[in-house]
């Protein structure tokens, strides 16, 4: 297992002991990489088991087998040959033995981990290479993603964080994480009173209740498109702030009288989305809701998915129906989220979320 940077430094902190990381896997025998403790204590870096140990020729290679700059996310190899005392073969399995890692990567031994070589050499390994996900021609492990969540936690003083990487064809969820996260060897128990999402067992990306804000901008928009009453250029009146009823509507900045249907989106206008969200009324806005799943919890394979059920209000004024078109008044977990996301962005077929590799959506 990865020895996460702030696993390292709670254990630093609390033991007053020097924490020496190291990597190695039972196919070498000995640690690949590691600091050289009882010869020369190099620098540690947090993240990294430090450099490869004499024998091993670690290059980090890209897909089609060229090494990658420092920095860069890719597979982690050892160049052949291997040092002694490393496996030789599989027993009775020398065809399995070439298949399992030697063949992606002619001349090098595939780990099968991925990470990076930092400008000073040392090693840092981030995931399984089965766990590493192109989005957008990045490549993103799970532990990137946890990282980058718990660093916005301490930037925001927030309670959690939660990611999702979905298949948009699918609703296959590829990578999933919920913080504070827990050791499943010492399963805290569940809370019997107060708030439920005060205990790290919550699963914010399924059980959450969240008004979703802005992200929900889209969908009045994007029905809109659909149902043909207006396109990415028609012009709608954005005059701030708007009045419905007694309520006044404002947007962040005044940005005149009118607006493009791109651009309230580009500007996330709340009176924009408000003018496309009337164009539909209340009835159709929550007929798109509803098939999207936004009224039902999602049907992930999860034991907590039924507990996660929308908060959707009983009644539905048109005051409700301007502050549902921009995220507010109904309350959903950022994976009903991604599924209806997935559902627009994959060319207007509904997916639901799953943790089974599926080729196609089966909705």
């Amino acid at each position: 297992e990865r020895a996460d940077p702030d696993t390292v430094r709670w254990v630093e902190d609390h033991l007053n002991v020097p924490v020496i990381d190291h990597w190695w896997q039972t196919e070498t025998g000995w640690a690949i990489a590691a600091n050289p403790f009882g010869i020369e204590t190099l620098p540690i870096k947090h993240g990294s088991p430090s450099v490869p140990m004499p024998g091993y020729d670690v290059q980090v290679l890209d897909e089609g087998g060229n090494p990658v700059p420092p920095g860069t996310l890719g597979a982690v190899t050892v160049k052949l040959p291997l040092p002694p005392g490393t496996l030789p073969t599989l027993w009775n399995a020398e065809d399995r033995f070439r298949k399992s890692y030697l063949t992606t990567f002619p001349g090098y031994y595939e780990t099968g981990d991925a990470g990076m070589l930092d400008e000073d050499g040392y090693l840092y390994i981030m995931a399984r290479t089965d766990d590493v996900i192109n989005v957008a021609g990045h490549r993103l492990s799970t532990g990137a993603m946890e990282e980058v969540l718990a660093n916005g936690m301490k930037v925001m003083s927030a309670k959690g964080a939660t990611g999702i990487l979905m298949e948009v064809k699918s609703g296959e969820i590829i990578a999933m994480a919920s913080l504070p996260d827990f050791d499943p060897n010492d399963r805290p128990r569940p809370l019997l009173k107060g708030d439920p999402s005060d205990s790290p067992l919550f699963n914010r990306a399924v059980q959450g209740q969240y008004e979703l804000g802005s992200t929900f901008k889209i969908f009045p928009v994007a029905q809109a498109m659909d149902e043909g009453l207006v396109n990415a250029n028609t012009m709608i009146n954005a005059s701030s702030p708007m009045k419905i009823g007694k309520y006044l509507i404002h947007d962040f900045h005044n940005y005149g009288g009118q607006l493009s249907v791109r651009d309230i989106i580009g500007k996330s206008s709340n009176v924009g989305t408000v003018r496309v969200a009337q164009m539909l009324g209340a009835e159709r806005q929550q007929k798109f809701l509803r098939d999207l799943g936004f009224y039902e919890p999602t049907p992930v394979e999860m034991s907590e998915a039924p507990t996660g059920k929308p908060l959707v209000p009983s009644r539905w004024p048109a005051v409700t129906a301007a502050t549902v078109a921009f995220g507010h008044g109904l309350a959903a977990s950022p994976l009903h989220l991604a599924a209806a996301y997935a559902s627009i962005v994959n060319g207007g077929n509904k997916v639901e979320p799953t943790l089974v590799k599926r080729d196609r959506p089966v909705v």
